[in-house]
Parts: C-alpha cells; structure tokens; sequence
C-alpha cells in the first residue's frame, strides 16, 4: 500500500526534469550573450553601442527572472518534500497497517501532512530504519522494541548498530495489537493442548517475533517443544488461513483483536475451538516470566465472542502490544500534530471496526517502552493525561 503514490512517482521525476530544462535554458542564455557581444563588437552603425546596451539589459533581465523561478521550484520542492513523511507498516491485514493507515488519513485531513505508507514490511527491520533516519515513522510490537535496545535476540549479531539506533526512536502511542487467538475445527478430535503432539501446528512467519511468542505460549501450556513434539509451520501470515482451510495445517494461531471478522469467517465455515491458558499453566513460573516481557500480558474473551465456538467457558490468551514510533529528529510540531490528528479522531477509529473498539487514549501508553516524542508529550500534557514518568522526554 502507498499512499501519495504520484507524488512519489510522478511529481519527483518530474521535479528533476524541471531543473534540468531550466539548467539548459541558462546555458542557452549565457550562449546567446555570448553571441550578442562578439556581434555587436564587430557593428560599426552609429546606433550599434546603443542597441548593445539595451540587448544585453533585455537578456540580463530574463537570467534574473529565469534564476528567480528556479530558486522558488527548488525552495518549493524542498518544503513538497519536507511535508511528505515516509513511513513503514507490517502486513497489509493486519492492525498495524490498519492503524498507520488511519494515522496518514488523520494527518492528511486534520493536518494537512502527507505520508507515504508501504505496507508488507518485516517489523524488525523498520525499526531499525527509523532509528537510522531512512523513514520517519512505523508501528512495532514492544518486545521488538526492547530487544532492539539492549540488542538481544533478532538484534544479538548487531547489538552496536541496533542499540545506537534505538537511541534515536521516539513514541507517538501504543496500543492493545492483538491476542495470539489457538484455533482448530471443533470436530477433528483435537480437544486440548495434550492433543497438539503430532501435529502441525501454524505458528506465524519464518521472521520476526510472533513465532517465538506463540512456540514459548504452546510451551507453557503443553510442555511441547517445537519440531519435536509437534510440526512448526511457517509461512506468511496472509496464505495461513487459506492453509488452515484446505487442511493443510491441524491448528493455526492468528494474531487479532477480539471479534475479528477473520477468526469470525473461520467460525461461519464450521464450528471452531480455542485453547486458551490452562489453571495449571497460569500458576507457572513460566508464565509469570512471559507477563514480565514488555507489552505482554494476559486477556480474556468470552465464549460468546465468535459464532459456532465450541468452548463452553471464557478463554485467557496471551495478548500483545505495539506503538507508533518517529525518529527524534522528526519535528516537534509535526509529531504534536501527528498525535493529536490520530486522537482528535478516537471516535472514526473505534466506529470503523468492532476489533478497533480498545483503541483508547486512556491506554495510548499501554506497551509504550520508550520515551515520548516531544511533540506527542506536549499533546498529553494539553490534554491534562498524566504520562508516567520514565516516558517524559529527556528534552523536557
């Protein structure tokens, strides 16, 4: 997805072509200056002087105005792309790219600020791309985040560069991203979390967090380790339902918000069952410990929540969080402007969707494991919210 498409496409070129004309022009001026000199040094009328004077005034004249327009294109190309903010989303269906859509329609309406969104990018890249200066903005789960800043995990081979760049990324807001929902047919014998063994189980992509999350949440609950007691899918988040659907896959863990119409389709087909968190497993040391990593924590749905839901009782998964990130250098005003367009709008966002009803200002910290923007920090303080204090900008 792009929005500002032309601009991008059409106008930029565009530009070039524009300055490279008008380069031509004044060499062809100065040419003809040139000409003009060596003619009028060889006349000999009694006029010739004269018409000199005033042939090379008219020509002085139009390279003045020739060079003024330049100037203003340029001055005016620089503030056209000053204003088009480039920014990066994950997966074209999931809530991240939901979010940073709505974020660049608020903008453009509310603001008058132009951003240029590309959807379908691994969120452990575009982080690292913000912090660099490459993008201004993008949406990344918390965790990411984190371990960006103490350079662990996806980061531990480039802990230097991954750390030095998340000193540059500054926080807009967070949100409530979604649970990671279990799902199987409820008519294919696979009851409870014993019955995984053997199985192929889809656990998100071959890159980025979701995996590792949702292999450590089967860990908890079952004891099982991936490709050993059960099949680790992985592939793209988009082909999984497809692949759950021609059974390709026995389960399949999808990561949406309460009441997502994509579970809801599976459940219209045929009659679902989720796994949720067991009693034992709630008790565990382990799941203490996966509560402690940021932006993680536990969420309960009722078994009302989807049609056809074979669960009898409420189910508690595993939820997650994410934020919409800037570079530091990003503007002051732009960033205050930014949040408060997204804010301003809390009203269009919840009503848009049933899955975006969490969507909060009350919770616009929740998951949030880096200082704020100034500009962001200056809207909550207008709007009297009371940011916690390890948020507060170092500028302030």
């Amino acid at each position: 997805m792009t929005v500002s498409i032309v601009m991008h496409y059409v106008y930029r070129p565009m530009q070039k072509t524009i300055f490279f004309v008008i380069a031509l022009c004044e060499i062809f001026l100065l040419l003809l200056i040139c000409y003009q000199n060596v003619h009028f040094e060889r006349g000999n009328g009694p006029g010739s002087l004269l018409m000199e004077r005033d042939v090379m005034a008219r020509f002085s004249r139009k390279i003045f105005t020739v060079a003024a327009v330049s100037g203003l294109l340029l001055l005016s190309s620089q503030a056209a792309s000053a204003s088009i903010l480039k920014a990066e989303s994950g997966s074209p269906t999931n809530i991240n790219t939901t979010i940073m859509t709505l974020l660049s329609k608020y903008a453009k309406e509310e603001a008058g600020i132009s951003i240029q969104l590309n959807s379908g990018q691994t969120l452990t890249r575009t982080p690292l791309k913000v912090g660099m200066g490459q993008t201004d903005l993008t949406v990344v789960p918390s965790e990411v985040l984190s371990y960006m800043q103490n350079g662990e995990n996806m980061y531990k081979n480039t802990a230097g560069p991954a750390q030095k760049s998340a000193e540059n990324v500054r926080a807009l807001f967070g949100f409530m991203a979604g649970l990671y929902h279990g799902i199987t047919w409820a008519d294919n014998g696979i009851e409870n979390w014993s019955d995984f063994k053997g199985k192929r189980v889809y656990t998100g992509p071959a890159s980025g967090t979701a995996g590792v999350n949702i292999e450590e949440f089967i860990r908890i609950n079952s004891g099982y380790e991936p490709n050993v007691d059960y099949q680790s899918v992985k592939m793209d988040w988009p082909a999984s339902g497809q692949a759950f659907t021609d059974g390709l896959v026995d389960i399949l863990f999808r990561a949406a918000l309460p009441g997502s119409t994509g579970i809801e389709e599976f459940a219209l087909t045929r009659p679902i069952r989720l796994f949720g968190l067991t009693q034992e497993a709630a008790e565990s040391q382990a799941w203490q410990k996966a509560q402690n990593l940021p932006g993680m924590f536990a969420h309960t749905i009722g078994a009302d929540t989807y049609s056809n839901l074979a669960n009898e009782d409420d189910i508690t998964m595993i939820a997650f969080t994410m934020m919409v990130i800037a570079n530091k250098a990003l503007a002051e005003e732009t960033a205050y402007q930014l949040t408060k367009s997204f804010w301003e709008r809390q009203a269009d966002t919840q009503a848009s969707s049933v899955t975006l009803r969490s969507v909060s200002i009350e919770n616009a910290f929740e998951g949030v494991v880096t200082k704020l923007h100034p500009g962001a920090y200056r809207y909550y303080q207008e709007k009297r919210i009371n940011v916690p204090t390890e948020l507060i900008p170092d500028e302030e």
